[in-house]
């Protein structure tokens, strides 16, 4: 199974994939993660298109060789991509004919995901300064709201309108929150101790009206990061 983790800067992403692989020991990770790509200046709420396009193929290119018998987890991955470059987009420092290039690639490479677990921001998570990322409340929570949107589009299971998501093979999008504990708790829920899918009835499926009902209540956004608006995607 081949498993990413996502979502905005310190929500704990890198310490998920520590604490799943001792969870999960017949997983593995890559050696190297996006941070070797980062330069100095370019990151975070700096980035540039350059850096986007440096960090989209290398996400690509890694993902591309584990196949569904792998059992790989990934530190963010494509669609951590597109959010740094509609966030760039809304606030003009990347062009939206780069975003406009890149959602085609992206789109294609979710098909070799199988299960995106999404981390959304949590105020009572405390914001750390490790010199890499990026320590601005508001653009940690700005980039969590384009996460937000990308869950919306995927909830509605619409598959006709989909605009991330690819629309015959498009991996599950599952937010998970809490403690440490409480994370690889629920991710357990979805993943078998040998790596493989727990089978779901429609009573539990994450597609249940219940569910769905949470969902919808979980993604109300802010009205000035309306799709139409603010992406300046054609």
């Amino acid at each position: 199974m081949r498993i990413a983790i996502s979502g905005t800067a310190n929500t704990g992403k890198t310490t998920l994939v520590q604490d799943f692989l001792k969870r999960w020991p017949t997983f593995k990770t890559v050696e190297k993660t996006y941070r070797h790509f980062l330069k100095n200046g370019e990151h975070s709420s700096k980035t540039t298109s350059t850096t986007q396009r440096t960090l989209a193929e290398w996400f690509i290119e890694q993902i591309k060789q584990f196949g569904p018998e792998d059992n790989v987890i990934f530190d963010r991955c494509t669609l951590d991509v597109l959010v740094h470059t509609l966030w760039g987009v809304h606030h003009e420092t990347i062009s939206a004919k780069f975003a406009d290039e890149i959602i085609p690639q992206i789109k294609e490479s979710l098909r070799n995901l199988d299960i995106i677990f999404y981390i959304p921001f949590d105020d009572n998570i405390p914001i750390v300064d490790d010199g890499i990322r990026d320590t601005d409340v508001t653009y940690i929570k700005e980039i969590d709201a384009f996460f937000r949107i990308m869950y919306e589009d995927y909830i509605k299971a619409d598959k006709e309108t989909f605009i991330i998501f690819p629309k015959d093979d498009m991996p599950a999008f599952i937010p998970i929150n809490g403690s440490r504990e409480q994370r690889i708790a629920q991710i357990a829920e979805y993943v078998d101790p040998l790596g493989g899918v727990v089978e779901t009835n429609p009573d539990t499926s994450v597609f249940s009206d219940q569910e769905l009902k949470k969902m919808e209540e979980f993604v109300k956004l802010q009205e000035q990061f309306n799709r139409e608006d603010k992406f300046g995607i054609n």
